[in-house]
């Protein structure tokens, strides 16, 4: 990048210098290490900084494609930094907050959308091949389909991003797009993959090279598809293969294409049809002796939960996932609060899955988990939040009361995350008044502690769940929603809830708009919150009330 500093007479020359300072301080993520390589604080500095230049110099032809792939590969480890920050967050952050990773996804997924336009609209700006497969990438890490769709129909029609769209590193993140969505022909698939190799064998005598990424495209494909035998063929050409090439070389194998390799792994762990086959890559990967990093990651490991679940219904198999994913991340040091969320989570759905209706049988299991979970590491609330949640579908109130007295007992930190789950699924069973009030106080004890100054969306729905959204919303739940209603809204976070909410109130019951029109009327000096006087207070909101 140096050795394209601009003529100094050019008048955007010191704003190119920063834009290439900026790029210059792009972080990477060791994924055999769990790691960040670079300064995360100078990264995110730069990210915000790096965009206002581009847009000032996406018109002077000096973005050519090194300058266009570096920002692109800025961005997209931005996804990855953020991801890891998430990590070691102890609680997920509140989405009503201005916490500054949520402002870090939403600069993200701007300054990616931004660019994609960018590429199509603007002729003057360069990318190459591995840009535009790390923009696919990126909209894969964020779940963009419809973006991802678009980007690749109209690029591929324009004549001057055909030759970029055509090559190996884009077709092979595209077809693991399509892979992952499920929209996919594989005749279509082979077609363009023979053709690729045919122009190669062209040029050399010898079995054509393929890039990695579209090797890895092509093993997914024929595994969504059933078709081991190739998947494996090409597997052994990624991973056995190399390696033999680098050892009669007498060098190490270098980091990305270790990466390659452990991507080409779990292709078997989470797209094989064949629950053996991606029994084996499982297991081979948790014992950690491969030649590459095989880390046990929520993005391999979800999928195969999932799919053992679907194939075989067996939720003693799906534990048996679960708790060697634990003790693997236990035994590495790579267990936070973020995996307990996601993989819990989805381990409890398939729990209740299983046992849809409380009996002994279920009962005893949960139990069992519980117990088995507590073996392998320390009690920590996203656990006992994703239980509460998904065990409301048993709708029983000893349950619900013997959870919460477990999560005492456990005597972790609790969070207002957790009161929140309890006031939610506290809505599937019969509590009295004071119980739910009691679960109330504690949010908001728990929200003082946190230094909150408003009642944010995510308590006020917990509230109403517990309420007048239960499934038995009965005379006294509701008489006291509307009393909390009185007490509480003049601390809404924002103004506008305090309409927002009245309206999906009145959805729920057309009569509740009639208690709104009096609610001057409602006594509610009975309830007591002292914790609101370290809230701050509308004073619009406290006037439609008194």
């Amino acid at each position: 990048m140096i050795s394209k500093l601009p003529k100094s007479s050019l008048p955007y020359y010191k704003q190119l210098l920063a834009f290439d300072e900026y790029l210059s301080h792009n972080c990477t993520f060791d994924l055999k290490k769990g790691e960040v390589i670079g300064d995360p604080d100078l990264f995110w500095e730069s990210v915000y900084k790096v965009m206002p230049l581009y847009e000032k110099l996406s018109t002077t032809g000096e973005i050519d494609d090194q300058r266009m792939d570096s920002l692109i590969s800025m961005l997209r480890n931005g996804l990855r930094m953020y991801r890891f920050e998430l990590s070691k967050q102890k609680k997920n952050f509140d989405k009503d907050s201005s916490h500054s990773l949520k402002n870090h996804k939403f600069h993200l997924s701007n300054s990616l959308k931004q660019l994609t336009d960018e590429i199509l609209r603007n002729p003057t700006i360069g990318v190459s091949a591995a840009g535009v497969a790390n923009l696919f990438k990126a909209y894969k890490d964020l779940e963009f389909v419809d973006e991802a769709v678009n980007f690749w129909e109209k690029g591929k029609e324009i004549p001057r991003l055909k030759p970029v769209f055509n090559s190996e590193t884009v077709l092979g993140s595209v077809i693991q797009f399509l892979v992952d969505t499920g929209d996919f022909d594989l005749s279509e698939v082979d077609q363009i993959y023979d053709q690729i190799k045919k122009g190669k064998s062209k040029i050399i005598e010898e079995e054509p090279e393929v890039h990695s990424e579209l090797m890895i495209g092509m093993i997914k494909a024929y595994l969504a598809k059933g078709d081991n035998e190739r998947a494996g063929n090409l597997f052994k050409q990624i991973t056995t293969d190399v390696c033999k090439e680098y050892e009669e070389l007498a060098m190490d194998v270098p980091p990305n294409v270790l990466s390659y390799m452990t991507k080409a792994h779990f292709a078997f762990v989470c797209y094989s049809t064949d629950t053996n086959t991606a029994d084996m890559f499982f297991e081979s990967a948790a014992k950690g002796q491969l030649p590459y990093p095989t880390p046990l990651l929520l993005s391999f490991i979800k999928p195969y939960m999932l799919n053992s679940w679907v194939a075989d219904g067996s939720l003693t198999k799906v534990r048996y996932i679960w708790e060697k994913t634990w003790l693997f991340n236990e035994k590495a040091k790579r267990s936070n609060s973020s995996i307990s969320s996601s993989l819990n989570d989805l381990f409890f759905k398939i729990f209740f899955a299983k046992y849809p209706k409380c009996d002994a049988e279920g009962v005893q299991t949960l139990k069992n988990v519980i117990k088995s979970y507590s073996n392998i590491r320390a009690m920590d609330e996203p656990f006992f939040n994703c239980l509460l949640v998904n065990s409301s579908v048993w709708a029983n109130t000893k349950v619900f009361k013997t959870i919460l007295k477990a999560a005492d007992l456990y005597n972790f930190q609790k969070t207002n995350v957790f009161y929140r789950c309890c006031l939610k699924s506290s809505g599937a069973v019969n509590l009295q008044v004071s119980e739910v009030h009691g679960l109330v106080e504690s949010l908001l004890n728990s929200n003082v502690a946190l230094g909150y100054k408003k009642i944010a969306n995510a308590d006020w729905l917990a509230i109403r769940d517990a309420t007048i959204n239960s499934e038995n919303p009965t005379n006294q739940k509701i008489d006291y929603y509307f009393k909390l209603w009185k007490v509480c809204s003049p601390y809404f976070a924002e103004v506008s809830n305090y309409s927002s909410y009245q309206r999906a109130d009145i959805k729920l019951n057309k009569a509740y708009a009639y208690i709104y029109k009096n609610i001057r009327e409602i006594d509610a000096s009975e309830i007591q919150l002292p914790q609101l006087d370290f809230f701050t207070k509308d004073e619009s909101l406290e006037q439609r009330v008194s």
